[in-house]
């Protein structure tokens, strides 16, 4: 950087002394720079926070980056938000360290996604909606009717989410469409909050970093879970994405999609056979 002469001191008149001089007005200059950026960096990121901004935009990358651009691109982000690096700025403003803080955060969440090839292959097929392999679906008969209630249930149909099946002379329930031989679904009683079905449905179980996934059948269903056996070791609080072709009297969102997914952790773990695991996992979140 060139300084003019106007900056120097008036009572320097010596060449050292005028080097020194100019050095000093140099690092404040690069100082004050390196704040604004530090300044602009953050707020850019807590309004990526606040937007709810996908990881591409935190980190100011394309969608088509490499994993060292990715890389880069996060060291960079790192050099200028973490608190670490910002001892002087927070000295000057306080405010500040909350908002390094939750800035760092939403950096780290944002390359930890994108690093990892088998996450950012997951999510970009989120953030496309690329609708994946269709697991296997048993074919329903043609006249369910999908405006009623299932069994013991004592809503009136009209309280009741569009989807819910009644039986009748003329009509088929939840049960002899997935293979019942009575109208409604078995219910499997326990002590559980809420009443499980012993419905055999096509279930995909795909690992929350997308390291594996499993096509299986389910053992039965609620509102609030699902049992059903695989092959793959996991471990009590696993993540898991469901994907199942569950009935609309037993979903929570989602009532017009052919597929119902949703995020699962594994709540027990018991072996099925010496090849299989009997696993119970409870709905925690939308996909």
């Amino acid at each position: 950087m060139v300084i003019g002469y106007e900056q120097l001191p008036k009572d320097c008149y010596d060449l050292a002394s005028c080097i020194n001089e100019m050095d000093k007005i140099e690092a404040e200059n690069h100082k004050s720079k390196r704040i604004v950026k530090v300044r602009e960096e953050v707020e850019r990121l807590l309004a990526c926070i606040k937007d709810k901004a996908d990881h591409y935009s935190v980190l100011n990358i394309d969608r088509d980056a490499t994993i060292e651009e990715i890389r880069k691109a996060y060291r960079q982000a790192v050099e200028h938000v973490h608190p670490l690096k910002c001892k002087d700025i927070i000295e000057a403003d306080g405010a500040m360290r909350w908002k390094l803080s939750q800035a760092l955060l939403r950096v780290v969440e944002a390359f930890s996604a994108l690093a990892h090839p088998a996450r950012k292959i997951e999510y970009d097929g989120e953030l496309d909606r690329r609708p994946q392999v269709p697991i296997p679906i048993p074919p329903l008969p043609d006249d369910i009717n999908q405006s009623a209630k299932i069994k013991g249930d004592h809503r009136t149909a009209a309280s009741l989410p569009t989807g819910l099946i009644e039986a009748g002379p003329n009509r088929i329930g939840i049960g002899v469409a997935f293979g019942h031989s009575d109208p409604y679904a078995p219910e499997v009683k326990d002590r559980r909050r809420a009443r499980r079905f012993a419905l055999k449905l096509p279930v995909r179980i795909t690992s929350q970093d997308g390291s594996w996934a499993e096509v299986t059948e389910s053992l039965n269903v609620s509102r609030t879970g699902i049992l059903f056996c695989i092959s793959q070791p996991v471990q009590e609080g696993t993540p898991l994405q469901i994907e199942v072709q569950m009935p609309v009297a037993l979903r929570t969102h989602s009532y017009d999609k052919v597929i119902y997914v949703v995020r699962a952790a594994v709540r027990h773990i018991t072996p099925a056979d010496e090849k299989s695991f009997k696993i119970g996992a409870e709905f925690i979140e939308h996909a």
